[in-house]
């Protein structure tokens, strides 16, 4: 595709697991033995651009903050291998992540609406402060009305099948949380240096972004066993922020003495400041 393309950029399969990655880097489409010989002299990796791969989080009973910690585990596990392989790369993406919004008898420990619309925003936020340039959501639509896997919950949308125009489509909150996501920092850019100036306590965690000339950021208390969790914050700001809450409603953080205190729980708040 860069004969015909020169600027197209070339990604691995959605893989899930580093040894598959290393195999990729170490042999090549030699059907023999995938050994390098004069017939075949490039092994998989000189034909990569970018490592896509994919992480659900259903697999053991987690909050969000430890399924987003795993996520970033998983790319740190895939960063190895290359740095092992001396593979140097141009980029990242996952093709697929979800969570489900209800448990099932597949999974009858890991998921509900608040896991999931949680999940979702700290995901796409934590991708793009760790150098992750793209992050596709599993899936468009809910399932039947009875769930057979965790899958058939990950919808942004109800069941979509039996519908007959588009209007008839109602979000999920995990739907609603992702267009609210979009509202506030759709086109926003990663800050490393103002994420570092939050100077947070070990009881929250925050991201900030660039808008328009002016700060954005996500803040939330850190969750561990359950979506339950509370901290509370003080940012520095002169003119306070308007704070927007996963559904989009807004409220109001004021600036007193230079500072903004907000109060936090395990479900992400969105700020723009004034």
């Amino acid at each position: 595709s860069q004969k015909a393309d020169p600027d197209s950029l070339i990604a691995t399969g959605g893989i899930g697991y580093p040894p598959f990655l290393d195999a990729i880097l170490r042999y090549t489409d030699n059907p023999t033995d995938g050994t390098v010989t004069e017939a075949y002299p490039a092994k998989g990796g000189d034909y990569l651009d970018v490592v896509d791969f994919h992480y659900y989080p259903i697999f053991s009973a987690k909050s969000s903050d430890v399924s987003v910690d795993d996520f970033i585990a998983s790319k740190r596990a895939l960063e190895a291998v290359l740095d092992a392989r001396g593979k140097k790369i141009r980029g990242w993406n996952v093709s697929e992540t979800g969570a489900p919004s209800a448990t099932s008898a597949e999974y009858p420990t890991i998921g509900s609406a608040e896991y999931a619309r949680n999940y979702l925003i700290k995901v796409f936020i934590s991708a793009q402060a760790n150098g992750i340039g793209g992050v596709d959501w599993f899936i468009l639509s809910n399932g039947a009305a009875e769930p057979k896997t965790a899958f058939d919950r990950m919808g942004l949308y109800g069941d979509l099948a039996p519908l007959t125009s588009p209007d008839q489509a109602v979000k999920t909150d995990t739907g609603r949380a992702y267009s609210t996501l979009q509202q506030i920092l759709g086109g926003a850019g990663y800050d490393a240096d103002a994420t570092k100036a939050l100077g947070l306590p070990s009881s929250a965690r925050g991201v900030a972004f660039r808008k328009d000339g002016k700060r954005r950021v996500a803040l939330w208390a850190v969750t561990g066993a359950s979506e339950t969790a509370a901290a509370s914050v003080e940012l520095t700001t002169s003119a306070g922020f308007d704070v927007y809450a996963w559904d989009g409603t807004k409220s109001s953080a004021d600036a007193v003495g230079g500072k903004a205190t907000l109060g936090l729980t395990g479900s992400p708040v969105l700020l723009v400041e004034r």
